[in-house]
Order: structure tokens, then C-alpha cells, then sequence
């Protein structure tokens, strides 16, 4: 039969059939301007499949076919051939066995771990310990609950007022307070939609993420309190807790500040599917109208950027954040830049202060302590492109400040 056919009846392609033919596992027959596959063909084609279904490679096929070819089907050389190979492939397979069941196993003992949350109940608000943090920033007096319920030392829901006019209050266990953004910030900033993350930026976000995370890890012991002043949805958050959890325990506090809700509602979610969370508690509003007593962090961590902060303001709310820090506090956090001013959005050109290096470095140089290291660079910023003019390159550096 032609090659049509012959491929047709066995269900596999035309170009199967020929590199079968090529590599010399079929012998048909060539007819003039084309080959027949006749019966011997079948007999071959049936022992190629029979063989595929024993794992058996391509290679070790034609070896097969070397010995079948020349030996008598009953003989002793083709009978002991037939179950050394045989014997081989089944130790190889049971072998193989061994492996996909251990590997099954892991699997589903991950898809087990991924799939079950944490069914302990999650009290978020203000902690009771925290409680003494809450004061006015209109007038430096302290909050006062006008109303509230209280769960497992937790201040669950509730308004903290103050005789000056100042309120704030819980909503779904976070802080709200003036500057707020309840609705869906992207209707405000719609630059801000999410896109595509390039390798680059990845590479770049990564290495900036991981020596921010190292340093807070190292020195957790020597201060416990964790000021995250950007937490977006909080992924970056939970890896740094992660760490810290892995250093001394859940014995530190963990203030996430975001004027998004949103975010702070998805930080919130991934706090509740942990197995242990440090002491928490979420803001959300302006950094001028943070109601906490100052200072009263030490460390401020900012994974999305240093620049991501003037979003909301158009300013960097620079007082807010190093007062905020204790007297050996550190700031630490990413910052990107370009060299010049024409390669920066025209929109954002009134954040050039905060976008080009030399202004950047120039308002650093304030600090008594300042460190910066460069982690790469990309034409492609991915979810930061907004800033800049399209193929313009863009710096990222890690900065570690220090008041002391």
C-alpha cells in the first residue's frame, strides 16, 4: 500500500512514516516514483508501536530491530536477547515508578499546603498594644474611643476621635483616616494599570527586593517595629515578614500603610491565609495625617519605590516618613531615576526632582548616613513606564538611609 494508506491505517502522520523509513525501521519496497508498504511493513510497524507503549526509545528500537532482523524468532540468541532488554526496561520502569510516586506525593502534599488556608480566625484593627501609638496629628493630642468592639486584645471596629475635630476610624480592621482613597484609585490615576513585567524589571525589582529584605532580617533583633510606607497588595510585605518570622518569631509589629484600600484589603487577605502573623496594624490615608505618636518605627521600607510615594500628593511626603523614625531609625527602599529631565513623561514633569539622578542624589545628601547601590537597569520599566518617554533607560538602586 502507498504511504497514504499505510499511514492512515497505524493513525500516525506522513512524516512519520518517512523518518521511520529513513532511519531504516521500515523497509518498504520502492516502486517506481513511490514506496509499498507491504506486509512485512505492518509486521514492523506493529512491533515499533507494541515497543513505544514499553518506553522504549527510537534508539533503542533500531538496536532491537538489528538483532530481530538477524536472528530466527524462536531462536536462543533472540529469546535471550528479548529478556535482557526486557528485564532492563522493566528494572528501568519500576525504577522510574519509584521516582513518579515520590514525586507524586510532593505534589500533592504542595497542593495540599496551597490549597488549605489558615482556618484560624484573624482579628485585624488596633491592637490593644498599640493603642497607646494613637494621637492626633492636627494638634498632638491623644485619641479618645468614641465607640468600638473589642476581640482577643484586638480593637476590631470602632471611631477614635479628638477634641480638635480629628477622627479616624476601622473599617474591615483598617485605619481610615483623611486622605483615604475608598474607591477604586485607578479610576483617578488610570496610568496605573497594571502591565506587562519585562525580564529586566523583573530582575531589577527582584535584586532590589531581596537586599532590602536581607538587611531588615539581619537587624529585626536590634528593633522590632516595621513601618511598610508603600504596601500595594502586600506581596513584597509577606516576604519581609517571612523573613523576619524566620529570624526571631512573630515577636515584632508590622504597620502596612497604603491610600489605596483596596491594597490594604488584598495585604489583608494574604495575612489572613498565614500560619503566623506578627503584631498588625493597617493605615490607610495621607502620610501627613498618619494618627500615631512620632516617632514610632525603626525601620521604613519602601519596595515599590521611592518616587511611588508622590503619586497620590504630586509631593514626597518626606517629613512624615523620617519622622516617623526612630533616632537610629533606617529608611530603606528602592529608587529609580533617569540622567536627564527630557526623558521623564511631560505629565510627570513636575516630579523631575524625584525622577533624575543628580536632583535624587542631590536631595539625599541631607541624610548623615546614606548608602545606594545600583541593582540594574532597563528600557522596558514595565508598571513604572508611565513615568518616562518610551526606550528611555531607566536606573534602579537600593537606598538605605540613616538619621543617626
Amino acid at each position: 500500500m502507498k504511504i497514504g494508506e499505510f499511514s492512515e491505517k497505524f493513525q500516525i502522520t506522513k512524516e512519520t512514516v518517512r523518518y521511520y523509513t529513513d532511519i531504516g525501521l521500515l523497509t518498504p519496497v520502492k516502486k517506481s516514483n513511490y514506496y509499498d508498504y507491504n506486509q512485512s511493513c505492518e509486521k514492523e510497524m506493529l512491533l515499533i508501536q507494541e515497543l513505544k507503549t514499553m518506553d522504549f526509545s527510537l534508539h533503542e528500537i533500531i538496536q532491537y530491530f538489528t538483532v530481530y532482523r538477524f536472528s530466527n524468532e524462536n531462536s536462543d540468541k533472540l529469546i535471550n536477547y528479548r529478556r535482557k532488554v526486557f528485564s532492563e526496561k522493566l528494572k528501568s520502569l519500576q525504577h522510574q515508578k519509584e521516582k513518579l510516586e515520590n514525586t507524586i506525593k510532593t505534589i500533592k502534599k504542595n497542593l495540599s499546603t496551597t490549597l488549605t488556608k489558615n482556618q484560624k480566625q484573624r482579628n485585624f484593627g488596633v491592637p490593644i498594644q498599640l493603642l497607646k501609638l494613637l494621637n492626633c496629628p492636627k494638634c498632638g493630642n491623644s485619641l479618645v474611643m468614641k465607640s468600638g468592639n473589642i476581640e482577643v486584645n484586638t480593637i476590631t471596629s470602632g471611631e477614635f476621635v479628638c477634641d480638635c475635630g480629628f477622627s479616624t476610624y476601622l473599617k474591615e480592621g483598617i485605619l481610615i483616616f483623611e486622605g483615604a482613597f475608598l474607591e477604586e484609585f485607578i479610576e483617578k490615576k488610570p496610568e496605573l494599570t497594571e502591565k506587562p513585567i519585562s525580564p529586566e524589571y523583573a530582575a531589577c525589582a527582584s535584586a532590589t527586593t531581596n537586599w532590602m529584605i536581607e538587611k531588615v532580617q539581619k537587624q529585626i533583633s536590634e528593633g522590632k517595629v516595621i513601618f511598610d510606607v508603600r504596601t500595594m497588595s502586600g506581596t513584597f510585605g509577606n516576604k519581609l515578614i517571612d523573613a523576619c518570622i524566620e529570624t526571631i518569631g512573630s515577636d515584632f509589629t508590622y504597620i502596612a500603610m497604603d491610600p489605596d484600600f483596596q491594597n490594604l484589603l488584598d495585604f489583608k487577605e494574604k495575612l489572613t491565609e498565614r500560619k503566623e502573623i506578627p503584631t498588625t496594624i493597617m493605615l490607610c490615608g495621607s502620610y501627613e495625617n498618619i494618627p500615631f505618636k512620632k516617632p514610632f518605627t525603626d525601620f521604613s521600607v519602601s519596595f515599590l519605590g521611592f518616587q511611588a510615594l508622590a503619586i497620590y500628593d504630586k509631593s514626597l511626603p518626606f517629613s512624615p516618613i523620617t519622622q516617623a523614625l526612630n533616632s537610629r531609625g533606617k529608611w530603606l527602599g528602592l529608587v529609580f531615576w533617569v540622567e536627564k529631565s527630557s526623558h521623564i513623561n511631560e505629565k510627570y514633569s513636575y516630579m523631575s526632582q524625584y525622577l533624575v539622578k543628580d536632583k535624587i542624589l542631590s536631595f539625599f545628601d541631607q541624610f548623615k548616613t546614606m548608602h545606594i547601590l545600583s541593582t540594574g537597569s532597563t528600557k522596558d520599566p514595565g508598571e513604572i513606564q508611565f513615568y518616562f518617554k518610551e526606550g528611555k533607560e531607566v536606573f534602579f538602586n537600593v537606598f538605605s538611609l540613616d538619621l543617626s
